[in-house]
């Protein structure tokens, strides 16, 4: 978390409000890890999948029961967006390639 999110968060008196802010910053993780994910070989680097798993044992020791299960839910979701848009051309297909070509 940065310190304007913890600056945020800290100020909101109103636990709904609290509630849907934290899932949007856990929502906004969750779609920067699946474009790291993405930029780093799309299905190929699925391995990186526990990022997703490291968030997820996070928020289910610090939030209420309900969090894990739906950020586990967005995790899911996203990771299988980004390959099934893969999969039908409408994002590139990201190669990572680990040898230096000097042509």
């Amino acid at each position: 978390m940065n310190p304007p999110t913890l600056w945020v968060l800290k100020r909101i008196t109103r636990r709904d409000i609290y509630r849907n802010c934290s899932l949007l910053v856990n929502a906004l993780e969750i779609i920067g890890y699946t474009a790291i994910i993405y930029f780093l070989g799309g299905i190929r680097a699925a391995y990186l999948g526990s990022l997703y798993a490291a968030l997820i044992t996070y928020v289910g020791i610090t939030a209420p029961r309900s969090f894990p299960f739906i950020i586990a839910s967005l995790c899911g979701t996203t990771f299988l967006l980004m390959v099934a848009m893969e999969y039908l051309g409408l994002i590139p297909f990201q190669e990572i390639e680990p040898a230096l070509r000097l042509h």
